[in-house]
């Protein structure tokens, strides 16, 4: 598995494409009910960056598209190697946007319909 590297612009499946997300953080710890865990990404809504402090949760698997891959350089390189080796090593859930009890509370990108039932 391969990170994005910050500041790279990506639509998620579940959304068809209609949101643009930035990629802020990667290998995000959060606790989901419960639970603490990581999702390989957080992201803001391009362009309008961070609202409300809230940022959005997800994979890899998660990323319909990717529109623009940011920088990375040596230094980069070298931080992600490391967040890849954590992540598989550690003893820390790896969390799935599809098994999140509030779905709405970790991505605006589900249809009105989706978080209604």
């Amino acid at each position: 598995m391969d990170l994005l590297a910050l500041g790279s612009i990506i639509t998620l499946k579940k959304d068809s494409g209609n949101t643009k997300l930035m990629v802020v953080t990667r290998g995000a710890i959060t606790n989901v009910n419960g639970e603490e865990g990581f999702f390989d990404y957080a992201a803001v809504i391009y362009p309008i960056g961070i609202v409300d402090n809230q940022l959005y949760f997800f994979n890899n698997e998660d990323i319909g598209k990717i529109i623009f891959k940011g920088f990375s350089d040596e230094d980069d390189k070298k931080l992600t190697s490391k967040l890849l080796s954590r992540m598989k090593n550690d003893q820390i859930m790896h969390h799935s946007v599809n098994n999140v009890e509030h779905q709405e509370d970790l991505s605006i990108l589900l249809d009105k319909k989706e978080r209604q039932e």
